[in-house]
């Protein structure tokens, strides 16, 4: 297996660095047979010249060094300090530079100083919500687990495995983004050749973790390793469910927000409430299972592979971040809680005018009896004592519009929650309403097996499985249609507002590069009243970037349902040429 997966990873290898050993080789025959007949030297020049062409082509592919918050080394000598000593224990490459980030992740990150063909500079790219979670040797163990995946000394064939299969991932990656011959070659052979090899490796890199832990195990403490994997399986996700979204909720009474990045460290040392779901939710993962295709192990593997019980935690009173950053600590987190604020405050200051405006609303609708209100009153009542105001009133309201209208869906699920919250057999009764709209029947499902559970009726929540398995599989088939495009797609005539083409001209017109542009709408067998568009756009090929524009619209257009744009000249010949004889202009 070892020798087929070497010989599988060369293959990468061969093709990447394929054009520099060819210029070698052919530039070796030349000078080794100066006197070979002119009929083989011309052979040679042209391949020479074809060669050097390719080698050209591959020149042209960057992959460009992380941006973001970087962590100068004049600033924060200790830590590079910290990070030079264990590249050099166990002797894995030299960290170049250091990007902080917000998410709960660590990685290192190679790319090439020359082409694609000298992997030198390195990148620790490490999130502050981490730093913050764990404690100075939790992290410290993380990082000796990540920079064992690159040492030199250590388990060599597996590293350089796991090396290889980032490298071509970001490669990957990149070829998406670059044109030209060479990129268009590569960016076809690693569409094949890298789900097999990631597949084909994964025993490998299972290992490799495994490997890796034990190395961090050894350098720092074996606990300090258990107890990160536990904390970034945990508490991180934890963090990203209920923390965040709790600290929103104070938008509806704090007109500016708190400090996002230092409430989160406040959080997690003195909230003391969320100690028991921490407990459940580690039972649950300790109850996960990976499969042969996964390249992390499962958290109780790699917990019985260290030998560590498993048991949550206790908070550290004392974070990474708070030892890493010193005295420069408060600067660190004002500069993210900046980066927040631009991203969040216009959202925040919404949220707080939406919430002061219901709140009067609110207050000039109970003036009014359930009884005496119209039916669009009386829905948006109920919606706004929901969201803001009083549970029994909300109750009241939804059973007063349910009374004028008994199927209405949305109506029962919400009766259905509450009857859920007080352990009412009505719960049932309700969800059961509510599966009449295909995006309630999940939740309700959920609300339905939950209370049967609780209340020790197994057998009967099968039938509520049965029926999310049912639209679970609808969405799925939904999604893939939403997600796919091929030539032989059914197509029709858009059906739309004047609005939404409206928008469209306008946004395709201000690229200024696109000169004809024509919309029509995939056939669909679920959810058809949800459309899939489908945009033909044609422009100047000789000074514009085709794939470049498209990536580029893709990114800057909100439709509010999903959408494909392909160019007139792509490989999508026959939905262009229905599409353009429907001729529904955009511009």
């Amino acid at each position: 297996y070892r020798f087929k997966l070497g010989l599988f990873a060369l293959l990468g290898h061969a093709v990447v660095h394929g054009p520099l050993l060819g210029l070698v080789l052919i530039t070796a025959i030349i000078w080794a047979d100066y006197a070979m007949s002119a009929v083989l030297n011309n052979v040679v020049l042209i391949t020479l010249i074809l060669i050097l062409l390719l080698l050209l082509s591959v020149s042209r592919i960057r992959l460009e060094k992380p941006k973001g918050y970087t962590l100068q080394q004049n600033d924060f000598p200790e830590l590079f300090a910290l990070l030079s000593d264990m590249s050099q224990c166990i002797h894995a490459p030299k960290i170049d530079q250091v990007i902080l980030t917000s998410e709960l992740d660590v990685t290192v990150i190679q790319t090439p100083k020359l082409g694609l063909w000298d992997w030198s500079h390195n990148t620790l790219v490490i999130g502050l919500e981490l730093l913050l979670i764990l404690s100075h040797r939790q992290v410290n163990a993380v990082l000796v687990h990540k920079l064992g995946h690159y040492s030199r000394k250590h388990h060599g064939f597996n590293n350089w495995i796991y090396q290889s299969r980032k490298h071509w991932q970001q490669l990957r990656n990149t070829l998406d983004r670059t044109h030209g011959v060479a990129p268009m070659l590569l960016r076809h052979f690693f569409n094949w050749y890298l789900p097999r090899f990631n597949d084909y490796s994964a025993a490998i890199i299972q290992v490799s973790e495994y490997q890796a832990d034990a190395l961090a195990a050894k350098i720092v403490h074996r606990d300090c390793m258990a107890k990160a994997l536990i904390n970034r399986e945990v508490i991180g996700p934890y963090v990203d469910e209920i923390y965040w979204s709790t600290f929103f909720q104070q938008a509806d009474y704090l007109p500016k927000p708190p400090s996002p990045w230092g409430s989160l460290r406040h959080y997690l040392v003195n909230d003391l409430s969320m100690r028991s779901s921490l407990k459940r939710r580690l039972q649950q993962r300790l109850l996960a299972q990976c499969d042969e295709f996964d390249a992390d192990p499962s958290l109780i593997d790699r917990l019985a592979a260290l030998n560590v019980h498993a048991e949550l935690p206790d908070p550290s009173m004392i974070s990474a971040a708070e030892i890493w950053f010193d005295s420069k600590y408060r600067r660190v987190i004002h500069d993210f809680d900046q980066m927040w604020l631009e991203i969040n405050a216009k959202r925040w200051e919404e949220r707080y005018e939406y919430v002061k405006q219901a709140k009067t609303r609110l207050k000039y609708l109970r003036n009014f009896s359930l009884v005496k209100m119209t039916d669009d009153a009386l829905w948006e009542k109920a919606q706004l004592e929901a969201e803001l105001g009083d549970k029994d009133q909300a109750i009241l309201a939804y059973r007063s519009y349910q009374d004028r209208f008994p199927d209405h869906a949305l109506a029962a699920f919400h009766l259905g929650r509450y009857a859920s919250a007080a352990g009412s057999n009505e719960v049932l009764i309700q969800m059961k309403k509510a599966l009449i709209q295909a995006d309630l029947v999940i939740p309700a499902c959920q609300y339905a097996c939950e209370y049967l559970t609780r209340n020790h009726r197994k057998q009967e929540s099968y039938w509520w499985q049965q029926q999310a398995e049912r639209q679970l599989v609808i969405d799925h088939q939904a999604d893939v249609e939403r997600s796919e495009l091929v030539d032989s797609d059914q197509i029709m005539a858009y059906e739309s507002d004047d609005a939404t083409q409206t928008y469209l001209a306008e946004k395709l017109r201000e690229t200024g590069k696109i000169t004809k542009a024509w919309i029509a709408q995939k056939k669909v067998q679920y959810y058809p009243e949800y459309p899939v568009l489908v945009i033909v756009v044609e422009c100047n090929r000789l000074l514009v970037n085709e794939m470049t524009l498209i990536d580029q619209l893709r990114e800057a257009l909100y439709l509010g349902c999903a959408f494909f744009i392909i160019s007139k000249k792509g490989p999508y010949q026959t939905l262009v040429k229905q599409i353009i004889a429907m001729d529904n202009r955009l511009i």
